[in-house]
């Protein structure tokens, strides 16, 4: 599949633009990069996040909602999302990146 690109250090921020226009029932916090479902927190619900680099523009956001994530944290194109985005949160991964 072929795709436009204005300007390569836009890429994330376009995608998350578009996830935010596509989607009302999420939302999104533009300064940190992260994805959030709409109604969070859930009530009794564990809150489940994922976060990673944005490489595939971003991927993870395309899991939040219903039955999946409940946020998904962006990184730049290539590295993972950063300790920032993840405040009071428990990291684990398989990359130098990850955090716990």
């Amino acid at each position: 599949m072929k795709k436009l690109i204005n300007d390569t250090a836009d890429v994330v921020t376009e995608a998350l633009r578009g996830v935010e226009l596509a989607h009302p029932d999420l939302r999104v916090d533009h300064e940190l990069k992260i994805i959030y479902r709409r109604d969070a927190p859930v009530q009794g619900k564990v809150g489940i996040v994922s976060g990673g680099g944005s490489g595939h523009e971003p991927l993870q956001g395309g899991f939040v909602g219903p039955g999946g994530l409940d946020a998904a944290c962006a990184g730049e194109d290539g590295p993972s999302s950063g300790q920032r985005q993840h405040p009071g949160s428990l990291l684990v991964g398989s990359d130098k990146a990850d955090q716990v």
